[in-house]
């Protein structure tokens, strides 16, 4: 009940799930806003990764946020890379 799928047909309704060729940008942006609200996941906008190195089981991800220049670092079992389109 999460895929986007059943979002867009909560939102929209059937017939404009069957009507659907390419999201917008500004839909599937609802959807991902809708999607971490719902789990509770805790996002990081405006957040430049620097590095990806193994630990263990886990990745150590670094980074650093572009306003401030805090450096972050955070461990995770996965990590997903997404540049865009």
């Amino acid at each position: 009940s999460l895929t986007p799928q059943a979002w867009y047909i909560a939102v929209y309704g059937e017939e404009a799930w069957k009507e659907l060729g390419k999201w917008s940008r500004v839909v599937w942006q609802d959807y991902l806003i809708w999607y971490r609200k719902v789990l509770d996941l805790p996002v990081r906008n405006r957040t430049e990764v620097t590095g990806l190195a193994p630990e263990g089981e886990m990745v150590r991800v670094s980074g650093h946020d572009v306003d401030t220049g805090e450096k972050l670092s955070w461990l995770a079992r996965k990590v997903v890379l997404s540049t865009g389109m």
